[in-house]
């Protein structure tokens, strides 16, 4: 519900750009779906192999899943972004048939978070990987203040300034939240994996 609310506040400023942008903009974050889709396959991943490999208390292999699947997604960012980027207006012309104003939008949007999409794989992967060492209230309160929180925060005060008023300072809160988001759950990452190995070796 709470990144609902922060979607919804969000929406709502992409909604002052008029309707042609929200045309371009919905027709982007369809195509965007698709990348998520990806993103969250390496977060599944490195959930359930960390998972099994802490319940045989394996941790030595923790940090190989966490590196394979880093790697991965962030190659599989990277790569689907630039594709997103290079074919962007045929694929946004499936979805709009009648504006190219339309189209001119949707592929701003694509630059400004498809390209940069490879930090959200990033961070759903440190996520996937901390919920399979058995935590999880950490990483969801990282997320709430860190997604949540801060593109809210950046809606009500950057965003706010007349000069600011763009869409692309809008788009940079996504990649600068991701960021903000990985710093901290790699710490906790780091944090928690020292803590179980060490209650292992004293064992």
């Amino acid at each position: 519900s709470l990144f609902a609310i922060s979607n919804v506040i969000i929406q709502s400023s992409i909604n002052s750009f008029g309707k042609i942008f929200l045309s371009g903009v919905s027709a982007a974050a369809n195509i965007e779906g698709f990348q998520y889709a990806m993103m969250n396959s390496f977060y599944q991943s490195a959930l359930n192999f960390t998972g099994q490999n802490v319940g045989a208390k394996k941790y030595d292999r923790v940090r190989k899943i966490y590196r394979i699947c880093i790697l991965s997604v962030v190659t599989v960012g990277i790569v689907t972004g630039i594709l997103g980027v290079v074919f962007g207006r045929p694929l946004l012309s499936i979805y709009i048939t009648d504006s190219q104003a339309a189209i001119d939008c949707g592929m701003k949007r694509m630059v400004w978070i498809g390209l940069v999409y490879f930090l959200c794989g990033m961070l759903e992967v440190t996520t996937g990987v901390l919920r399979g060492m058995g935590s999880s209230t950490g990483p969801t309160v990282i997320s709430i203040l860190g997604t949540c929180g801060f593109r809210i925060l950046w809606i009500y005060t950057i965003f706010e300034i007349p000069r600011f008023h763009t869409p692309e300072v809008l788009y940079s809160s996504y990649g600068i939240s991701w960021i903000v988001n990985i710093i901290a759950q790699y710490i906790l990452y780091r944090w928690i994996y020292k803590k179980k190995t060490k209650d292992i070796n004293k064992s």
